[in-house]
């Protein structure tokens, strides 16, 4: 499947691919808006939804991040921003809740 930018990391988690887009060449043509490095799809390339939630960090408007990894663990998962903050991600809505950091 070709996605829209280039990624990091990407899982397929039942019939959906999260996708991690890279964040080293931030520019409009090369990656998407910071906070919005994290997009699913069906598997027939359809989009879904944009990551989103980020609100429930208390530092994340204090300075927006961007996601560098997914991981799972115990059937849940999470997204890995940057700063080294884990948010547990609904993978049906792209909604995120931060849940530790991590540094």
């Amino acid at each position: 499947m070709k996605f829209p930018f280039d990624p990091i990391d990407k899982m397929r988690i039942g019939d959906r691919i999260v996708v991690v887009y890279s964040w080293d060449k931030l520019s409009p043509e090369t990656c998407p808006p910071i906070s919005k490095n994290v997009e699913c799809f069906d598997l027939y390339g359809k989009k879904l939804w944009t990551v989103n939630g980020m609100e429930s960090d208390p530092y994340w408007n204090a300075k927006p991040n961007m996601f560098v990894g997914l991981k799972s663990a115990n059937s849940d998962y999470y997204l890995i921003s940057f700063r080294g903050s884990s948010y547990k991600l609904d993978v049906v809505t792209g909604t995120v809740v931060f849940e530790e950091f991590h540094k």
